[in-house]
């Protein structure tokens, strides 16, 4: 079944052949769990995301509008589902006191018949113990992994996993309503690093159409990374999300010095990421290696920092879906028209996830004004449930201001904005998240 094309095997899944999609999956097992690593890092969570990559993929395989180009969809649900699992302060996890829990859920995640409707309770609990507490008792009850194992997966002492699991208890005590007798009270928490130097909640953000003819755009940036890959430059930017519009999510990035990759020349740059659960510390993204050409900026390599460093280059298969390179020059060519009911459709390049000119508009974020052309990067087929929309606004130099990112109602499991649609070709994709830069904020 192996020596089948995508084609068939995406239609035999689709009849209900199990095995049909297992070979499908099979043949694209390494660039998906390379992709999955590459985001999440090492250790148990990439069979997490695997898992629910395969589920998304399974259940959502009518969506698929190419089956010829499954290879490529199949990535696009991975990246969602990567996506989903860094953005969320809430991982799945935790449990009430040492005793408690175990007479609930044991350590295989089952319940005994007579707990099984206090078990249900524990796991919706469970689900919303935010951060590293919760990660940890998840490992711990779930998935039935010690808490030396647990120190070793995550590179933090015993005491630290005995802290988190103690945590943990307890929000899901308070949440059952589940009291102590006794209990000593906790001790003081840790206090927190200096915050980010952003906004702690986002400015008010006001778009306009200009009557003013779009212009074309020359970017001198690693495009929705906003730095330019020059030797002493700088970047900055945060993520906002509803319904209260706080910073998730904080980004500094700073070009250090000259560095070649597979005898490329390019530069290097330094990566920090800040998420209110973790504070400045935590896997991710730690070095980017890029640059410009006359026509094309180019991401070379990628250094991600989790229990385990690893690296990809622009040889590694599927590299390029998830970096790659961009053309410099945007432009509104036309694809985009806009319908008096305020909704778009293309004229042309359907299909195309090269990003692409809307038109100029005027955007007031907070206290400052910039003439912008709007652009979209469309991120796979419209009708896919997978497929997010990225909205970006460019000044005349080129620089990158804003970013609001849209999504198919009910794809994610974070809340969303319903009242911002963006409609394209007939398809409703709702406010999902804003990037705010330093050149939208004056940093």
């Amino acid at each position: 079944m192996m020596d089948h094309p995508d084609d068939v095997l995406v239609a035999r899944s689709l009849a209900g052949d199990e095995e049909a999609f297992v070979a499908l999956v099979r043949r694209y097992q390494g660039p998906l769990l390379a992709l999955i690593r590459f985001r999440v890092g090492d250790g148990p969570d990439v069979e997490d995301v695997m898992q629910e990559t395969l589920l998304a993929a399974w259940t959502g395989l009518r969506r698929m509008r190419e089956p010829t180009q499954a290879r490529a969809w199949l990535l696009q649900v991975a990246r969602n589902r990567c996506r989903d699992f860094l953005k969320s302060a809430r991982r799945r996890d935790e449990p009430t006191d040492d005793g408690v829990l175990e007479s609930m859920v044991n350590r295989a995640g089952r319940a005994p018949a007579p707990e099984r409707a206090r078990a249900a309770a524990v796991a919706e609990a469970l689900e919303d113990v935010p951060g590293p507490p919760g990660e940890a008792a998840r490992l711990f009850y779930l998935a039935g992994l010690s808490i030396a194992e647990i120190a070793s997966a995550r590179g933090c002492p015993a005491g630290t996993v005995k802290r988190r699991l103690h945590h943990a208890r307890a929000q899901v005590r308070e949440a059952l309503g589940v009291t102590r007798a006794g209990r000593r009270p906790m001790s003081p928490q840790t206090p927190q690093p200096p915050l980010p130097p952003f906004p702690a909640v986002r400015p008010a953000i006001s778009i306009s159409e200009s009557e003013a003819p779009p212009f074309i755009v020359d970017c001198p940036e690693l495009r929705w990374w906003a730095i330019v890959p020059e030797v002493g430059q700088s970047a900055r930017w945060a993520n906002y999300s509803p319904p209260g519009w706080q910073m998730d999510e904080y980004t500094e990035m700073r070009v250090v010095g000259e560095a070649r990759v597979h005898g490329t020349p390019c530069v290097d740059a330094q990566v920090t990421n800040w998420q209110p659960e973790r504070g400045w510390e935590g896997p991710g993204v730690r070095r980017i290696f890029g640059r410009l050409t006359e026509e094309k900026a180019q991401y070379l390599a990628i250094l991600y920092q989790g229990e385990t460093t690893s690296v990809q280059t622009y040889l590694d298969e599927g590299f390029d879906w998830a970096w790659g390179e961009m053309a410099r020059k945007i432009e509104d060519a036309g694809r985009y028209v806009r319908r008096p009911d305020g909704s778009f459709r293309q004229a042309h390049s359907v299909g195309d996830c090269s990003a692409a000119g809307a038109g100029a508009c005027e955007v007031r974020i907070g206290e400052r004004s910039f003439e912008c052309l709007r652009v979209f990067q469309i991120e796979g087929p419209l009708n896919d449930g997978h497929t997010a929309i990225i909205e970006g606004y460019f000044t005349r130099e080129g620089r990158n201001v804003l970013n609001r990112h849209y999504c198919h109602p009910g794809a994610r499991k974070t809340p969303l904005d319903e009242t911002t649609e963006l409609v394209v070709d007939g398809e409703r994709f709702v406010h999902w998240y804003d990037s705010l830069t330093g050149q939208a904020l004056g940093g």
